[in-house]
């Protein structure tokens, strides 16, 4: 698995955000049982940049929480079959 973190604001965590998002991402595809080798990225922004992300690839003009895009497409989310 590879898994790529980047911060690209200044937080100040009371924990190491790399560390909990590794082990996020690892314990999740590990209860999935994910079949395939994956490659995560991990980019803690701002609400202003995830703003224009949601704007440019989704055509919702406003900041969300989480903001992900599968590398392949499935017809029934979490269906690795």
């Amino acid at each position: 698995m590879t898994i790529r973190f980047s911060d690209e604001v200044e937080a100040d965590f009371p924990f190491d955000a790399e560390a909990v998002g590794r082990e996020v991402i690892e314990t999740a595809l590990s209860i999935e049982e994910f079949p395939y080798e994956a490659e995560v990225d991990l980019t803690l922004t701002d609400d202003e940049a995830i703003h224009e992300l949601n704007r440019t690839y989704r055509s919702i003009d406003r900041a969300t929480d989480v903001l992900s895009f599968p590398m392949i497409p499935f017809e029934t989310p979490a269906d690795y079959a």
